[in-house]
């Protein structure tokens, strides 16, 4: 019993000490002046979903939020909004040719950080490892649903 809560305990730290660590990381290497917010608002539309209450549901945020960071991405010239012509509420988002190169050249960085990161990994500890990690994220899932 004791060494289930040792465990419990250190994952909890691992935990936090991997988002404080992984989000440093990954800010320092974005380029282009934008946030990783940002850029994972322009993921959201690269992979083809394009209104803003889809990218809210699909990040468990506000639409407000994304509403908020569309706006400065359109402001930057990264995302064009384009109005529905059925639903005057509704409008399309989609990179333009500067932001899907501001995407992409970040999805470059990012890899190369992850790369990074798992070259610490032999194969056999790599494909063990994302086991796991699937496993936590199934896992979540789970709980997710059941909690909504």
């Amino acid at each position: 019993m004791k060494s289930k809560y040792k465990a419990v305990q250190q994952f909890d730290n691992l935990t936090v000490q991997l988002y404080r660590h992984l989000m440093n990381v990954l800010s320092s290497g974005i380029k282009d002046e934008i946030t990783l917010s940002q850029l994972l608002i322009m993921r959201q539309i690269d992979n083809g979903i394009i209104t803003v209450r889809d990218i809210a549901k699909e990040l468990d945020i506000t639409p407000a939020a994304v509403s908020k960071l569309v706006e400065h991405l359109v402001r930057d010239g990264l995302v064009s909004k384009h109005q529905s012509e059925e639903d005057r509420r509704v409008s399309y988002l989609a990179l333009t040719a500067k932001g899907q190169e501001i995407y992409d050249n970040n999805t470059i960085v990012r890899h190369n950080i992850f790369e990074n990161i798992l070259s610490c990994f032999n194969d056999h500890e790599l494909n063990t490892f994302l086991d796991l990690i699937n496993r936590i994220v199934d896992k979540l899932e789970t709980m997710d649903k059941r909690s909504s």
